[in-house]
């Protein structure tokens, strides 16, 4: 399930993954070496697609990645649940990079076991596949159809049979709505306050 003071609203199956390793040591600090693992090993694949073209440029690649005061900051605040797909999106991208199909799809498929919103992630794939790549956009559209699908499934269908657990993401809104529908349409009737919310010192 989802992180920090969203509790168990969010559902994430890559969870089980990592439940196991309570048994051998059962203690919090687990998630974080699962999350700290799962950051750091999304490294290879972009370092495999870094050594095709500028092979020289690879090992500062990971040097700057492994010595980033990002990550080391984002590995030690808290646990965060969506880390865990970074592995398994880095991984897709690889595949889509090498055009390897079978790869890009399974990574995606584990991706989205992280949290209901890594549907996105799925359409942003298949957005880019539809627009730059000629053999593939037959494939581009059915990621952008799965992905959208896959959101609206979880947050209209799994999280309201958890209780409250759908109303997280009216709790993160900036723009007003009770529903993916009313927040989609008040953003595109007021776009301004949309790029207001974005802008804001805290996020800034």
């Amino acid at each position: 399930f989802g992180e920090g003071a969203r509790g168990l609203s969010v559902p994430s199956l890559l969870l089980l993954i990592v439940a196991p390793f309570f048994s051998i040591w059962p203690d919090a600090r687990v998630l974080i070496v699962a999350e700290s693992i799962a950051l750091t090993t999304s490294i290879v694949p972009a370092y495999l697609i870094v050594r095709k073209r500028y092979p020289r440029l690879a090992p500062l690649l990971v040097l700057a990645f492994a010595f980033s005061p990002l990550l080391h900051q984002t590995v030690t605040a808290e646990f965060h649940g969506i880390m865990l797909a970074t592995p398994f999106l880095a991984w897709a991208f690889y595949g889509m990079y090498t055009r390897r199909t079978w790869l890009l799809l399974s990574m995606l498929g584990l991706a989205v076991l992280a949290r209901e919103d890594v549907g996105l992630y799925v359409a942003s794939f298949g957005l880019f596949m539809l627009l730059f790549r000629k053999g593939q956009r037959l494939l581009g559209a059915v990621l952008i159809a799965c992905g959208a699908l896959w959101v609206y499934a979880i947050v209209n269908w799994v999280m309201p049979s958890m209780g409250t657990a759908y109303h997280h993401w009216v709790a993160f809104s900036s723009v007003g709505g009770s529903s993916l529908g009313e927040m989609a349409g008040n953003a595109l009737r007021d776009p301004v306050r949309l790029m207001g919310s974005m802008f804001t010192p805290a996020k800034v």
